[in-house]
Order: structure tokens, then C-alpha cells, then sequence
């Protein structure tokens, strides 16, 4: 309260703007940190679960981006402040006050994984759908059938989309993605 009774005005970025921003390759760095981890074990029993079992639910669960990883990066980023990458390389991630992401902050945060994760599930469903599907022997087969999937291009064009995003953060002065600032959240090295 000032001396008149009114509150005062804090600066609401005071506390996230003190901290240093990560910047882009260490961000890099704690993503590949998370994919070892997190996806490349689902992606060897997604392998398994193509090549030899040919079962649609148990490919999905484990296929990247995978359901594990749709639940993994928010929880993790709202319950802890970082992921376990992000652990590993001293990151964590805060909202404009300095603390961790809510849980639906941590969420809009992760859109541009969410809605590439539910077209490559579009594109799976579909291709799985197909009879030509229990010929397929390999990826180069598996590859040509998606090529003819109906969400192909709009998978192509989040490619490009998800790209951009991340890469903003190598241009911004407080190294933030597009999905921090809608977010409203800020990847910075974990001091103390």
C-alpha cells in the first residue's frame, strides 16, 4: 500500500526477468536429453509393436510423440519446473512471477507438441486403416502409405510451424519460443 491507501504497482516481470534466459542449444540440449529418456525407449517398442505385433493401440501408445510424453512434459514442467532434460542441464521453466507453470499454463505451453502429436495420430489411425497396411514389411512402406494420408500436407506444414516456433527462441532477447510467450512463461537457468 502507498501512502495514500492505494496499492502499488509491482512490475510483474521483476522476478522472471532477473533470471538468466537459457538460450537456444542448451534448450537443444535438454530436448535431446528428454527424447533418450522419454521417447527413444517408446520408439524401439513402437518398432516392435509395427513390425512384428502390427497392433494399432499398443503403436500409438508407444509411437512418438507418444502418450507418455503428451502427460510427461506438462506435468513435469508444472509439478517440478523442468523436465528431466531440463534438470539435467541446470533449466528450469517459470511463469512471469518466477514460478512454476500451472498446469493449463504448462499446457498452452506445450500446443505446438499437442497438436502435431494429434495429427500424427490422425495419420496413424489412418494408415493402419488401410489393407495395404498388413503388407507394409518397412518404414520406406509405412513411409509412402503416410505420404498418402489425407493430413499429410497440414503434418508437413506443423513441421515447418514447430520449427519456427522453437527457433524463435534463438532470436528473442530473453531467448523465448513462440509457445513461451503465448504461454507467458520464460526457460531460464536455475540459479541457487
Amino acid at each position: 500500500m502507498s501512502q495514500a491507501g492505494l496499492p502499488v504497482q509491482t512490475e510483474p516481470l521483476a522476478t522472471a526477468l532477473s533470471q538468466p534466459p537459457a538460450g537456444f542449444w542448451i534448450r537443444v540440449v535438454a530436448a535431446l536429453i528428454d527424447y533418450i529418456i522419454v521417447l527413444a525407449p517408446l520408439q524401439v517398442g513402437a518398432f516392435i509393436a509395427f513390425s512384428y505385433v502390427k497392433n494399432l493401440p499398443l503403436f500409438l501408445l508407444l509411437s512418438s510423440p507418444g502418450f507418455v510424453y503428451i502427460v510427461y512434459k506438462p506435468l513435469m514442467e508444472s509439478r517440478y519446473g523442468a523436465t528431466l532434460g531440463k534438470m539435467a542441464c541446470g533449466l528450469r521453466v517459470i511463469d512471469q512471477q518466477g514460478r512454476r507453470l500451472s498446469i493449463v499454463a504448462a499446457y498452452v505451453r506445450f500446443l505446438p507438441w499437442l497438436v502435431t502429436a494429434v495429427v500424427h495420430l490422425i495419420t496413424l489411425v489412418w494408415v493402419f486403416s488401410l489393407p495395404q497396411f498388413q503388407a507394409v514389411s518397412g518404414f520406406l512402406e509405412l513411409g509412402r502409405l503416410t505420404q498418402q494420408s489425407p493430413v499429410h500436407s497440414l503434418n508437413t506444414i506443423l513441421g515447418y510451424v514447430f520449427m519456427i516456433d522453437c527457433v524463435t527462441a534463438a532470436f528473442t532477447t530473453r531467448k523465448r519460443a513462440i509457445h513461451d510467450m503465448i504461454a507467458g512463461s520464460y526457460c531460464v537457468w536455475k540459479v541457487g
